[in-house]
């Protein structure tokens, strides 16, 4: 069994995600439609108009 996830930001790099979650699967990428990625602190995301977030798409077995 496995969770699914949505990583955007740097945990969209899949070598650095290899290494944290070496039992992770890469299903595919996708976008988050109206949002924004920002930084105050921490890397989040906004609601945005007309703005989209790059986000990588994986399961977790567990």
């Amino acid at each position: 069994m496995g969770k699914i996830y949505i990583a955007f930001g740097s945990n969209c790099n899949l070598v650095q995600m290899k290494k944290r979650c070496k039992d992770s699967i890469l299903i595919g990428t996708g976008f988050i439609k109206d949002y924004q990625l920002r930084f105050k602190g921490i890397a989040t995301i906004v609601p945005c108009k007309s703005s989209k977030v790059p986000v990588v798409i994986g399961v977790l077995m567990i």
